[in-house]
């Protein structure tokens, strides 16, 4: 992965707002870039690059924006995975219809 400067897509973004002559391929460039470099970022984000060489030269040419994009990456499949893995309180609904099925039984073996 090449070393971009550190606020490379905000540059791109002002540059296309100038109206210039090259602006198609300005955006094309942005476009390009990131989609090249965005495996990269979900590999660091999701720690399966574990190597801290390999995550610390990775660091060292992220563009500020995409170590935003890596950092809410990790953060969301944090929560996920938390969400994923907590106790889910029982089916409301399942516990009614047992209760319902208790009492039905209890009122059957009192009249007989």
């Amino acid at each position: 992965m090449p070393h971009i400067r550190p606020y490379f897509y905000e540059f791109g973004v002002h540059l296309l707002r100038l109206n210039i002559r090259d602006a198609e391929a300005i955006g094309a460039s942005i476009i390009t870039t990131f989609r090249s470099r965005f495996p990269l970022i979900r590999k660091l984000a999701f720690g399966t690059g574990s190597e801290s060489q390999f995550v610390e030269k990775l660091l060292r040419k992220l563009d500020d924006s995409e170590f935003q994009l890596a950092k809410l990456i990790g953060e969301s499949a944090e929560e996920h995975a938390r969400c994923r893995d907590r106790k889910r309180p029982n089916n409301p609904n399942k516990l009614m219809a047992a209760y319902l099925r208790s009492k039905r039984s209890n009122v059957k073996a009192v009249s007989s």
